[in-house]
């Protein structure tokens, strides 16, 4: 069975600096694994040897799509149905 996912709209921080408290509007792409749990998926995806930074929020995995440059859109989805394996 396939990862669960939606893309949804929501709010990211800016990071710090002269901003710290500022969000932007951004876009997500939500996930539900269905056979590993979330941080399982978060540190597989993070030790490639191209990392994939995401966050969990709402028992879902968060990858925005603003800080993902679209040449890795298909490197990002192969890399999430592998690290969605069993």
């Amino acid at each position: 069975s396939l990862p669960f996912a939606v893309t949804s709209i929501c709010l990211a921080g800016c990071g710090g600096g002269s901003v710290p408290t500022q969000m932007i509007r951004s876009s997500v792409v939500a996930i539900t694994p269905a056979y590993v749990s979330l941080d399982v998926l978060e540190k597989r995806l993070r030790e490639l040897s191209l990392p994939i930074i995401a966050r969990i929020s709402k028992d879902r995995l968060l990858l925005d799509v603003r800080t993902i440059e679209e040449h890795h859109f298909d490197y990002v989805a192969e890399s999430i149905l592998k690290c969605c394996q069993k």
